[in-house]
């Protein structure tokens, strides 16, 4: 779990030529999800472009989705209690999505309390 928030800035003329993990930037989330990104072949970086000096390998595990977490209903009501007090909608939902699956510990990593 990294609680990051990245920022990338292309030049106009750069933008239709970037894809990757993060998506295409072409402000349409729904065409941004790991199995799009995949068929685009978009997470693959060729040897002459790669910045570091060696290759890793990747391999994606599980994801998961918030209705998971609602199957148990204990987990999920803890979580939204956990999380109430979040300042904005966005900021509730991923201390939900992340206390769900990853434990309370989180929430206390964004100044709730736990």
């Amino acid at each position: 779990h990294i609680n990051v928030r990245i920022s990338t800035h292309f030049a106009q003329k750069l933008r239709s030529l970037t894809d990757g993990l993060c998506g295409n930037f072409n402000k349409d989330p729904s065409d941004d999800t790991p199995e799009l990104v995949d068929s685009r072949n978009a997470a693959n970086v060729a040897e002459r472009d790669c910045m570091f000096d060696h290759r890793g390998s990747f391999k994606p595990t599980a994801t998961h989705a918030i209705e998971e977490c609602k199957k148990d209903a204990e987990r999920y009501e803890k979580a939204v209690e956990i999380c109430s007090t979040a300042t904005t909608p966005a900021l509730k939902e991923g201390c939900v999505f992340d206390v769900c699956f990853a434990g309370a510990r989180y929430a206390e990593q964004i100044g709730l309390k736990a």
